[in-house]
């Protein structure tokens, strides 16, 4: 047994280093490195994860419960590691399709290991798992530090090794930049530097223990401004309606960032309460709402996430979006009740809050790493029953989601699709399943094509206004325009009809056809006595009309009831604009 904590240390990375550089050299050999992911995946978990775990708890290394413990945890990972591999490989794509999936299952594995790190140095400390949080927020935050300075010093090291190369390779020498840029060289003088940065931070652990805790005072001194930004959020909330809230888009993400950066500055000030920021009484009446609040808005989360998933079902992203959304919600639900049970001792009772929270994160992650909780079975799963169910229309459904974002459940289920029976529109389906079990690249904003039924595309062009109607010549003109991927326009390729308005913009006398759309109206024309496209139109909304800070688009509803009514108009101009009710169409060519 290694004595000296810092051979100790170098050891033990000089080791992951080799394993690590052996594994490249594994999969580079490889034909299909793909179809063994399976293998390699765990691997690559092991080599990384043991001896990174042996390197934290060098202070324990003479324990022969730190060697189970490690041994433990690095099984673990490696099992979900295998089933990742297992499920995420498709066979037909390339490698970078599943590079996504390599970062996922390396973050799931990295975030778990963090959290539990500071329980297994307790438990090898005290002989319990939790008992001194004190000891475990300490542990944590030291961590947190050791590896982001071991980073830097890694960082800064690969730096001047190129500078280096590049000065010489100035003078006409390239064997630095050629060593350097070796495989060789390179995974195990990274994994020795990153050592020696851990083994640095802990010779000087003592004299760098004030550094962090003022770092962690600065970071604390924003969660009164957190505070605020939240309350002011739900205060203008019941004035301006939630409904604005759905209409961006992007409205639960800033809400779960501004619940993150409220639980992280929260812990940033509080630390292990001892340690932390003494905040005046008029900061803590503030901070007290604000966490009573948290609740609010998860569920906000929770409604908003809840629309798109009843609407579109379910997706890998929602599905982490509910996981992080429910991660969230056990923090600030805690940390409501604390506030309500224990008044002015609540930062107390946020111990509890923080382990049983922290144990419930890596349950959860690893368990999306296993069939439990596996995003692409739960996606796929709940795409395929909305198409059986024909709650989505097969023109509309994305089968190419199938393919590539459903992994080895999605192939399965395209498949399974190949051979369907029984189902009104079987037929298409099937044609539409083997193009996407064919496909190598996605194909964004656009789907394949399938042979289409006429009678049903021209209903789909619905002219608004009584009286008029598209002729014979414009509906061969438009279909044979539209024929595969030349021409796209959304609502001939959706569950949605289309909202045609016939009317003169250019004064020749002859109706131009408008086929309105959300974003882009398309605009065709006659020239010669033939139909062409003549651009396409975007709308605004009148001066005085809409909202600061809010981009809305027409409605369908109100939008054919108004040409319905006659409720539209042009103004002069090269192309004239096309008013329609508060909004304003220009032609674009």
């Amino acid at each position: 047994m290694i004595k000296n904590e810092r051979t100790w240390l170098i050891a033990w990375a000089t080791l992951q280093g080799f394993c690590l550089l052996m594994l490249h050299n594994l999969v580079v050999s490889l034909d299909k490195p793909g179809e063994w992911f399976v293998v390699t995946w765990p691997l690559y978990a092991l080599a990384l994860v043991f001896p990174l775990s042996m390197q934290m708890l060098s202070a324990y290394r003479m324990r022969k419960v730190m060697w189970l413990l490690s041994s433990g945890f690095a099984l673990l990972v490696a099992a979900c590691a295998a089933y990742a591999g297992k499920v995420g490989w498709v066979d037909g794509l390339s490698r970078t399709h599943v590079s996504g999936s390599t970062f996922l299952i390396g973050g799931i594995i990295f975030t778990s290991w963090f959290v539990l790190i500071p329980f297994a140095e307790h438990r090898l400390k005290l002989a319990s798992w939790s008992r001194d949080y004190a000891l475990l927020c300490a542990v944590a935050w030291r961590n947190a530090f050791k590896l982001a300075s071991a980073g830097l010093f890694v960082g800064i090291f690969w730096i001047l090794l190129g500078l280096w190369a590049g000065l010489f390779k100035v003078l006409g020498v390239g064997f630095f930049t050629d060593l350097f840029t070796s495989r060789h060289f390179a995974y195990p003088v990274t994994a020795i530097a990153f050592g020696l940065g851990l083994s640095l931070y802990s010779a000087k652990e003592e004299a760098l223990l004030g550094l962090y805790r003022a770092t962690l005072n600065l970071l604390g001194w924003l969660l009164p401004l957190v505070s605020g930004i939240i309350l002011l959020f739900l205060l203008m909330l019941p004035v301006k309606g939630v409904a604005l809230l759905w209409k961006t888009g992007y409205a639960t993400a800033l809400m779960l960032s501004l619940q993150g950066l409220m639980v992280f500055l929260f812990n940033a000030a509080w630390q292990d309460g001892v340690h932390g920021i003494k905040f005046p009484g008029w900061i803590r009446k503030l901070v007290t709402p604000a966490l009573l609040a948290l609740p609010v808005l998860s569920l906000l989360c929770v409604y908003s996430l809840w629309l798109r998933v009843d609407q579109y079902g379910w997706t890998a992203d929602r599905v982490w979006a509910a996981i992080l959304i429910g991660l969230l919600a056990v923090y600030a639900i805690g940390y409501a009740l604390s506030v309500l049970r224990l008044k002015s001792e609540w930062m107390q009772a946020a111990s509890k809050v923080n382990i049983y929270a922290a144990w419930t994160t890596v349950l959860v992650l690893l368990s999306t790493a296993t069939p439990v909780l596996d995003p692409a079975r739960i996606s796929v799963s709940s795409q395929l029953d909305k198409l059986l169910s024909q709650q989505v229309d097969v023109q509309s459904f994305d089968f190419e989601y199938l393919r590539f974002g459903g992994g080895l459940h999605g192939q399965r289920a395209l498949k399974h699709l190949t051979a369907l029976t029984g189902h009104p529109q079987a037929e298409a389906i099937q044609e539409k399943s083997r193009a996407s079990l064919e496909a190598t690249h996605r194909t964004y904003g656009r789907r394949m094509h399938v042979t289409r039924d006429r009678a049903t595309w021209e209903r789909k062009l619905e002219v608004y206004q009584q009286g008029k109607s598209l002729t014979t010549e414009f509906v061969d003109f438009l279909w044979q325009l539209t024929e595969g991927d030349k021409f796209w326009i959304d609502c001939l390729r959706n569950q949605q009809s289309c909202t045609v308005l016939l009317v003169d913009l250019n004064r020749d006398g002859q109706d131009e056809v408008v086929i309105l759309g959300s974003y882009n109206s398309n605009v065709f024309t006659q020239m010669g006595g033939q139909w062409q496209s003549a651009g396409f139109m975007r709308h605004r909304q009148a001066s005085g009309n809409s909202e600061p800070g809010i981009r809305r688009v027409p409605d369908d509803a109100g939008t054919r009831r108004m040409i319905a009514n006659g409720e539209f108009s042009v103004e002069e101009s090269a192309w004239q604009e096309l008013h329609l009710g508060e909004w304003r169409y220009s032609v674009q060519p």
